[in-house]
């Protein structure tokens, strides 16, 4: 399905907006691939941190799998050329195109976080990892809408949430599977039982919101770095 939403959007963006397909993605004349790379590994490193510390907190809710290199090496392409295109599909259209058509309705960036984030988290919200505790993980997936969107208008393009998305899939992907979850039954490294469901929101709220201001530090320095050039 995502393999079809991706020319979906570019039939949307050029007939309904009608403007180029690279303005979804950002107002320059090319894509920052620089910008996208900063997303994916702050973010990454980010995830390896809080899984890390949530791993000395809580060391019995996480044990390694069996583990078997072909199965693992089809998990780690599948990961980087298929997960890449469900979360860019995603990206390009919420907080592409749909972010964009909104704006023609109104430049209140806190009535666009809210509607465009409340609509990726609610069409998340028939995802499996829903049985481990609905009201938390709903705000897990409300939190990745709202703030992922909110520095998404404040940046100008989609770019760093376009790494970040694709760097929180991926990691989960290979490292950390369980039973109520989108990757459940995977040959992933590590499985993990879920805890207190609060505990996991917490950390998804925080992650989120140290990211949005690293990308805002990082889009503020780069904008003063291309002044001052």
């Amino acid at each position: 399905i995502y393999l079809f939403a991706i020319p979906g959007v570019w039939l949307a963006v050029r007939f309904i907006l009608k403007r180029p397909f690279r303005t979804v993605i950002t107002p320059n004349s090319k894509m920052n691939w620089r910008r996208i790379s900063f997303g994916f590994i702050a973010y990454f490193l980010l995830m390896i941190a809080v899984q890390l510390i949530d791993f000395v907190i809580h060391p019995d809710n996480y044990s390694m799998q069996a583990f078997d290199t072909s199965r693992f090496i089809w998990l780690l392409a599948a990961a980087l050329i298929l997960v890449p295109i469900q979360t860019s599909a995603e990206e390009l259209f919420f907080r592409g195109f749909l972010l964009q058509a909104f704006g023609r309705l109104t430049k209140n960036p806190l009535f666009l976080t809210l509607i465009v984030g409340g609509l990726f988290g609610v069409l998340h919200f028939a995802n499996p990892e829903m049985n481990n505790g609905a009201v938390w993980a709903g705000i897990e997936y409300l939190t990745f809408g709202f703030v992922w969107t909110y520095y998404t208008i404040k940046t100008g393009s989609i770019e760093i949430s376009l790494g970040a998305h694709a760097a929180n899939n991926m990691f989960l992907c290979m490292f950390i599977t369980e039973k109520n979850s989108v990757y459940g039954g995977i040959p992933s490294l590590f499985t993990v039982t879920r805890g207190n469901p609060m505990w996991e929101a917490f950390f998804t709220i925080a992650v989120n919101l140290v990211f949005a201001g690293i990308a805002l530090w990082y889009h503020k320095k780069s904008k003063s770095k291309q002044q001052g050039s």
